[in-house]
């Protein structure tokens, strides 16, 4: 947004204020303008001061409180300019580019342990993209090509994603048929679906309406309904999947021994030097598990217990 000559003394760096998270957008009342932008994936947002509408950055501004994905701030002595907005694109700044290339593989993870079809665009498996244009069809030029010449990290992300296919490849629990019911069937030993708190309790009605960004749920190996070509029942392990939607390290309680005597953690979406630490060791059910902020795990049952059919 332009900057006026109205900008408060001591420089607009020292004067901004919390402000309000409603309206949306920029708004002027006569002293300073309330600026509100909505973003559930952005972890900061700032606000880029002009002398005119084609002059130069002269300040850039943190909007400093944040309500419900709602980033807001008030300056105080600006007034209403040309125009105003915020954009992301390339960037060297390796903070930001972990971030997005930890928010593509959960994009990833998310769906490949999703029931239905998986689809995806010829390129997105190593990270291609179409910089916004989303009419690449009349594009013939770099814009929709696809660039065979990897760097590290796409073929980093390319390599992780062979392991999300070669995993859901091997779980049949990932390729239901029918829909869930949320109980025992067919005499299995657990549900085929149930939902977990952070603290590894089974999820009850009242615990939908928490405002939480946490949250795991389990796929009941001996609980899938369709038998395979032959007619004969399909077990499968029975699958744990974490998902941490917090911008900080969280803390999850594996579910208790009815469900695994452990858990193994076989995919994390955690940068690579995480990555490097999945190593595949047994983790005691009920014991407690570190999940970075905005990533997912997933996680193997071992060692079922023989559990009544009651509950």
């Amino acid at each position: 947004m332009p900057r006026s000559s109205l900008s408060p003394p001591g420089g607009p760096s020292e004067a901004i204020w919390p402000g309000e998270p409603w309206p949306l957008g920029a708004t002027w009342d006569g002293g300073g303008v309330a600026f509100a932008v909505f973003s559930e994936n952005a972890t900061r947002i700032d606000l880029c001061l002009y002398d005119g509408g084609r002059g130069p950055e002269t300040a850039r501004l943190r909007l400093p409180e944040t309500t419900a994905h709602v980033f807001h701030g008030y300056v105080p002595g600006l007034a209403p300019g040309q125009l105003y907005g915020y954009f992301e694109g390339e960037t060297d700044d390796e903070v930001v580019n972990n971030f997005r290339e930890r928010q593509v593989r959960n994009f990833l993870a998310t769906l490949m342990v999703s029931q239905g079809v998986p689809m995806l665009v010829a390129g997105d498996e190593m990270g291609r993209t179409q910089r916004g244009n989303n009419n690449a069809y009349c594009q013939d030029n770099d814009l929709s090509w696809i660039d065979w010449a990897l760097d590290d990290r796409k073929r980093h992300l390319l390599d992780f994603t062979r392991r999300l296919i070669e995993f859901r490849k091997h779980h049949p629990v990932l390729r239901r048929r029918r829909f869930f019911r949320g109980t025992r069937i067919l005499g299995s030993l657990e549900k085929d679906l149930a939902w977990f708190r952070p603290d590894g309790v089974e999820m009850k009605q009242a615990d939908w309406d928490e405002p939480t960004r946490r949250v795991a749920f389990i796929l009941g190996g001996d609980a899938i309904p369709s038998p395979d070509p032959w007619g004969r029942r399909v077990v499968d392990d029975t699958l744990l999947i974490v998902m941490n939607g917090e911008r900080e390290d969280e803390t999850f309680v594996l579910p208790a021994r009815r469900w695994a005597e452990a858990w193994e953690r076989v995919l994390d979406t955690e940068p690579d030097e995480r990555l490097s630490r999945v190593s595949h060791t047994r983790i005691p059910a009920g014991a407690s598990v570190e999940l970075g902020p905005l990533s997912m795990a997933v996680f193997v049952g071992v060692g079922k217990d023989d559990v009544d059919s009651t509950g």
